[in-house]
């Protein structure tokens, strides 16, 4: 059964298409919050939205040591948005099974341009002199797809009309509940 929260999560998600960019809130080693913007890519097999990240990076090394996440979604031709909170699952080289075989053609699926930055230097180091760089055929070590298994979410739609929803895993469980604006 799919939680309750999902349904208008992905009728928001295709009125806004083509790409949805979405926010990424992880927190340091350290307990520094950090956010970034992702491209949302979809929902994977199990229905977890799903996003890349390379192995080398800061959020990669975030949501290895701490993997608790926040994903917030604001939905501008809807006028939604989307709060979830869960657990992220790093699927990379490692992965089997249908992880193995999305990473497979997610990788497929970017441009030479987006591969290129998984074959590069390191994330966030000093840029000398950008080259091309051979782009290899499948999926290198560094290419990771974050899979977030949401336990919380909130939907606010501005409608008209304005309305709030939370919703809730509790066991195996949703517990939806209406909420003021």
């Amino acid at each position: 059964m799919s939680p309750p929260w999902r349904p208008p999560f992905q009728t928001a998600l295709q009125r806004n298409a083509p790409q949805v960019e979405v926010q990424v809130g992880t927190v340091s080693p350290e307990g520094v919050p950090a956010v970034r913007t992702v491209v949302l890519r979809g929902f994977s097999p199990e229905g977890h939205p799903y996003f890349f990240t390379d192995l080398r990076s800061r959020k990669a090394n975030h949501l290895a040591e701490n993997p608790k996440v926040a994903l917030h979604a604001w939905f501008p031709l809807t006028q939604e948005q989307f709060r979830l909170n869960g657990r992220a699952s790093l699927h990379g080289w490692h992965a089997e099974g249908a992880w193995a075989e999305l990473r497979r053609h997610a990788w497929a699926s970017l441009d030479d341009e987006s591969r290129q930055a998984f074959v590069g230097p390191p994330p966030g180091r000093t840029l000398v002199t950008p080259t091309a760089l051979e782009v290899p055929p499948s999926p290198p070590q560094e290419f990771v797809v974050v899979a977030v298994d949401v336990t919380e979410a909130d939907w606010l739609s501005l409608g008209p009309p304005v309305t709030r929803a939370g919703f809730r895993l509790i066991g195996a469980g949703w517990v939806q509940q209406s909420l003021t604006p």
